[in-house]
């Protein structure tokens, strides 16, 4: 594996997320946000009170719909209230926004829609074996049209905290590409993935409770598979003309 000339991470500190967007690091991470004992009885919970969806074509199952995806906008924003009532009962929300507003200074938001919020994050669960292949984060799904107006269109984060130790494998490989960028137009994930690896990647495996950032619509990623279920946390954020910064899932 290439060597990136570049740090890999950078603490997620005030004034970090300049680095990330200049090009300075390729992730920004907060280590122990949240303990395994926490994040073990969360997923008690969530199997008990939160609907389970599929999120076709993503493999795996989410706790709280996923806004790129969804068929459904009422089913969305009554699981987006679901999941933020659990998750702030229990002070986690509050603690998650609190660390990602520590990032610009600013207090997070999330955007609405005539009164309704969007979810700030979604819970991911992937079976045993199951990868998600490479891709990057894009604004041109329908469901997106509010972040195409009011966001800046070059940087589109992503977020996540693992919830649970793998035995083994469940890395996120993130893909370096020349500053030009490259065309995958028409490729196939392990076409795009082939091309990709020789510009180089980076390859994270947080622990539970460790928060990653990263810019998920400037460089393509991917999660390697694990003989363990993985569950995640997470969601993408973008920042308004005004800096202020603006998260969803």
């Amino acid at each position: 594996m290439q060597e990136p000339e570049i740090p890999l991470l950078q603490p997620a500190a005030p004034g970090a997320l300049e680095k990330l967007w200049g090009g300075r690091c390729h992730g920004l991470n907060r280590p122990g946000l949240f303990t395994v004992t926490e994040l073990a009885e969360l997923q008690q919970l969530l199997k008990a009170r939160i609907p389970e969806r599929h999120a076709q074509p993503f493999p795996g199952t989410t706790f709280g719909s996923v806004l790129i995806v969804t068929d459904d906008r009422q089913r969305y924003f009554q699981d987006a209230r679901a999941l933020r009532c659990l998750l702030e009962e229990h002070g986690l929300l509050q603690r998650l926004r609190a660390a990602l507003s520590d990032l610009t200074g600013h207090p997070v938001k999330t955007p609405d829609e005539e009164g309704q919020s969007y979810a700030e994050v979604t819970v991911r669960r992937l079976p045993a074996g199951q990868e998600v292949a490479v891709h990057s984060e894009r604004w041109e799904w329908p469901s997106m049209g509010w972040h195409r107006q009011q966001l800046q269109p070059r940087w589109h984060l992503s977020f996540y905290l693992p919830m649970n130790p793998l035995a083994d494998g469940g890395e996120l490989e993130l893909y370096h590409r020349p500053s030009q960028g490259m065309d995958l137009g028409g490729l196939s994930a392990e076409q795009a993935r082939q091309r990709l690896e020789v510009h180089g990647q980076s390859r994270w495996s947080p622990q539970p409770g460790e928060l990653l950032i990263f810019d998920g619509g400037r460089f393509n990623h991917r999660v390697r598979p694990s003989s363990s279920e993985r569950w995640t946390l997470g969601g993408f954020a973008g920042q308004d003309h005004d800096g202020q910064l603006w998260i969803w899932s």
